[in-house]
């Protein structure tokens, strides 16, 4: 089937919510700025932080990288069941054997698993912590946005895992923030 683009007027402007064409059109170019701005800052910040993965000295712990891999590949089929499908068929589908989506997803696991330690290290060094306050807070604005209570929340994101990775993207955001300054 094809669509029908609808006639930019003032007619189709007001529908939308806007006063009119040079409204809606303003605000759609708005969005679009925004939009390539926050891509911008998404690629500068992972720039700054591939460069002090890459600036790291350890040694990767190869069982890292399998258990991380092994999670990886976990979530996708939990993804595919959520979608009516299974692993096998989606193997099938893609004509790969389990063995290749592995080889194929270990680079994203070490990427992961580099990632990771970076920023615990640097979590570490900035002394991160929360306070009871603001993971309570934390939870009561993910709750809201997943349409569950806090304690319903809580039950499938224990504390120690949001605090975990509250202080992976409070030491992503000191990265980032530090590459400002230069």
């Amino acid at each position: 089937t094809r669509r029908v683009q609808p006639d930019m007027n003032d007619e189709f402007a007001k529908a939308q919510g806007y006063a009119d064409t040079s409204a809606l059109r303003r605000s759609i170019m708005e969005q679009t700025v925004r939009a390539k701005q926050q891509e911008a800052a998404d690629a500068y910040a992972d720039a700054l932080v591939q460069q002090v993965i890459a600036g790291m000295e350890v040694d990767i712990p190869e069982r890292m990288v399998q258990c991380q891999l092994d999670g990886l590949l976990q979530d996708m089929e939990q993804q595919l069941q959520s979608q009516g499908a299974t692993m096998d068929a989606y193997l099938e589908m893609a004509g790969i054997t389990r063995e290749d989506l592995r080889r194929q997803a270990e680079s994203s696991a070490r990427a992961s698993v580099e990632f990771e330690l970076a920023m615990t290290e640097i979590a570490r060094l900035e002394n991160i912590r929360f306070t009871d306050a603001e993971l309570e807070e934390k939870y009561t604005q993910m709750s809201a946005l997943y349409g569950m209570t806090p304690e319903q929340l809580k039950q499938n994101l224990p504390i120690e895992r949001l605090t975990h990775d509250l202080r992976l993207a409070r030491a992503r955001a000191i990265v980032v923030d530090s590459g400002k300054e230069i």
